[in-house]
């Protein structure tokens, strides 16, 4: 496999197919990435850096260099951010500060199912509008960024961009599981990553490694007294929710062995009822670096939390006593992000958390390769890549067609209402 690492514009070279090609910020945390695919990807592997990357290499380098195919930057000025829930929609916000002052950024939300992306755009006074062909008309944007290209509104909305010649990039907005029948970021034009393992998972032609506004903040969070476990509990939609009453059981348990003081943060969508324990706080994705600030590890299920928390200097400890099958690759080490299948594994994982120190290259490495640049935050990255603007829309196909007609809001509607009429019948 080769892997084409560029800047400027991607690589307007002759390659073959199942050649790969990804973005990447200009600095040192280039070395880690070209480390990890030697490590990670499958054999054998070809590394092709843009010439731009050279002043970075390590003296007397035996990397290939290609000289990028350098086109004249058009800036985008105008972005659409479509947040389909309050978690989303923060994201959203973030993404628009980011590049306050070199884009016209507005908000959208979906006509039906908002899962609190209105309120959360209340709540911080930021106009937004609900997403039509007529607002696209009205605003012209140059791009629109989505946060989840699967479901059926934000599909809707993507055909409906690419009928109109509007690119669209989905920003991966937290760990994600890719290759099941979702085709989770497999329908935007474009996408921007978190980091090389993701787009070692996803098969993408194109991958823009910016990583996501959201872990900055965590980058800097002051490390005052660490007092609690942290546990998120986080089971939702019917996923695993009838082994959450033992999962807490065990591991409030295992820390009240150890007198350690823990908080359970319920996810807001989490429906359980933990009426029994006092120390549940409701969990939301603005009070997440509150919690982390004062957590000394986190313990929890499958969670984009994990990777927040590993930000923030949180170690971490994925509890899977129920064999939940994981597709993304977090590459568990036992030293700062440990896996438990059974009590026994997280008592030893606590015991060993006890003199924890999360300062060592190794955990460096694992940010820029899985969550974020800490040389070259996102917030300069989205900049960077939106005044180069190499985005373009795929072409309107029969599938788009027959999207804009099946999952047309109007219709969704009708649909969704005679399935929950059914459902009380």
């Amino acid at each position: 496999m080769e892997y084409y690492i560029f800047h400027h514009t991607p690589p307007l070279v002759r390659v073959h197919s199942q050649a790969r090609q990804i973005w990447f910020p200009l600095s040192s945390d280039v070395l880690a990435v070209i480390d990890y695919l030697q490590i990670y990807a499958p054999p054998p592997v070809t590394i092709m850096l843009e010439t731009s990357f050279e002043p970075f290499l390590p003296s007397g380098h035996d990397y290939r260099l290609f000289q990028p195919h350098l086109l004249k930057p058009r800036p985008i000025q105008r972005v659409l951010f479509y947040g389909q829930s309050d978690t989303l929609a923060h994201s959203c916000r973030l993404m628009g500060d980011a590049l306050k002052g070199e884009v016209l950024a507005s908000y959208a939300v979906p006509l039906l199912k908002r899962e609190n992306a209105d309120t959360y755009f209340d709540h911080h006074h930021i106009p937004y509008h609900v997403f039509s062909y007529g607002l696209l008309k009205k605003i012209k944007p140059e791009l629109l960024i989505v946060l989840n290209d699967w479901s059926k509104q934000p599909r809707w909305a993507i055909s409906l961009c690419r009928a109109m010649k509007i690119p669209v990039v989905c920003m991966q907005e937290s760990v994600i599981d890719f290759g099941d029948a979702f085709r989770r970021m497999q329908y935007a034009d474009e996408v921007m990553l978190q980091g090389t393992q993701s787009m070692l998972d996803l098969n993408r032609a194109t991958s823009y490694l910016t990583g996501n506004p959201r872990y900055e903040s965590l980058l800097s969070l002051s490390s005052s007294a660490r007092n609690y476990a942290l546990i998120n509990c986080n089971f939702t939609y019917g996923i695993f929710e009838d082994v959450r009453q033992p999962w807490l059981t065990d591991i409030t348990g295992a820390l009240s062995d150890r007198e350690w003081d823990f908080v359970i943060s319920q996810h807001p969508r989490d429906r359980g009822d933990l009426s029994a324990y006092k120390q549940v706080i409701p969990s939301s994705s603005s009070s997440v670096a509150e919690q982390l600030q004062g957590a000394r590890c986190l313990i929890t299920r499958f969670s984009s939390l994990i990777h927040e928390a590993l930000v923030a200097g949180v170690p971490v400890i994925y509890y899977n006593p129920h064999g939940e099958k994981m597709k993304y690759r977090f590459r568990f080490n036992q030293s700062f992000l440990f896996l438990a299948t059974n009590i026994g594994e997280l008592e030893k994982a606590l015991d060993k958390i006890q003199s924890f120190n999360l300062s060592d290259l190794s955990q460096k490495q694992y940010l820029i390769n899985h969550c974020i640049q800490p040389d070259s935050l996102p917030s300069t990255n989205l900049s960077s890549l939106f005044r180069l603007s190499p985005f373009q829309p795929k072409g309107f196909s029969l599938s788009d067609a027959l999207r804009l007609f099946f999952f047309h809001p109007i219709l969704l509607r009708i649909i969704w209402r005679f399935k929950k009429s059914s459902s009380w019948a």
